[in-house]
């Protein structure tokens, strides 16, 4: 699954690896921002994950202030 959040792209899909879902979040000029280190059972539990380490990553840096970066 695909989703944009934020200004960030957020792809979820199942590891066979991991035996679970994982997410890797983008900027929006496609580099990878983070990516979650264990997998997840649901795939909705790996997208929420996803935006709370965006909305996490948001206030660390600023938004809004575009010199804190």
């Amino acid at each position: 699954m695909v989703e944009e959040y934020k200004g960030y792209r957020i792809d979820t899909g199942w590891n066979d690896e991991a035996l679970g879902f994982d997410f890797h979040v983008g900027t929006a000029d496609g580099r990878e921002a983070f990516r979650s280190e264990e997998p997840f059972f649901y795939e909705e539990n790996a997208l929420a994950a996803a935006k709370k380490a965006i909305d996490e990553e948001t206030v660390q840096e600023g938004v809004g202030d575009e010199h804190s970066r």
